[in-house]
């Protein structure tokens, strides 16, 4: 059934054109990739990161001048190190193709400096991949801490086997008592309660 206009109220239109009753209801959600501004915002926070510190507008500044909001620069600057470097991965896997790919179009086979070549980007480009994993490990590793939802033994583990600061930091996160939301008291991981009968 169609609702009916209110007297004097106007269609929603773009310029002289109006819009299709789709176009009109299109206002929410994802935005396509056309039309994103993650590019333009990823480039002016990798020039602001590059700027010194004492030389450096703030956030909320850079946010004003971009016309953006805080919190999606925070969220941006947040995976600004992963964004680089699954960049980087791209960049070093589409070498190693270009490599491959003159051999093949002259149609010939690979020359030893080439083969080398080819090795060298195809285990760069795994090594940006391992350090984006683990980024995103310890991103989780972070938040189930923060939450008191990681076993204090996992973060000593792996405060012990890997020398990385994020993993120290891990270990005090889940040394600290968790705080409740709801006022109730938590239940820890380590404690738990057994319902046999003795």
């Amino acid at each position: 059934m169609k609702t009916p206009r209110r007297r004097g109220a106007k269609a929603p239109a773009i310029g002289d054109r109006l819009l299709t009753p789709r176009e009109a209801t299109r206002k929410r959600g994802r935005k396509r990739i056309s039309e994103s501004r993650a590019a333009e915002i990823r480039a002016r926070l990798v020039d602001w990161k590059q700027t010194p510190e004492s030389a450096r507008i703030s956030l909320r500044a850079l946010a004003a001048e971009i016309s953006t909001s805080h919190q999606l620069l925070s969220f941006y600057l947040k995976r600004l190190d992963e964004w680089q470097g699954n960049e980087q991965q791209k960049e070093y896997w589409r070498q190693a193709k270009a490599i491959r790919g003159r051999a093949d179009a002259e149609n010939r086979s690979m020359s030893e400096s080439e083969m080398e070549r080819e090795l060298a980007y195809m285990q760069a480009a795994g090594r940006c991949m391992l350090s984006s994993l683990r980024d995103r490990l310890f991103r989780g590793f972070e938040a189930d801490a923060k939450r008191g939802q990681l076993h204090p033994k996992i973060a000593d583990y792996l405060a012990r086997q890997l020398n990385d600061p994020k993993a120290q930091k891990i270990l005090r996160l889940s040394k600290m008592p968790a705080k409740s939301k709801n006022n109730l008291p938590l239940v820890s991981l380590c404690a738990r309660k057994s319902f046999r009968s003795k």
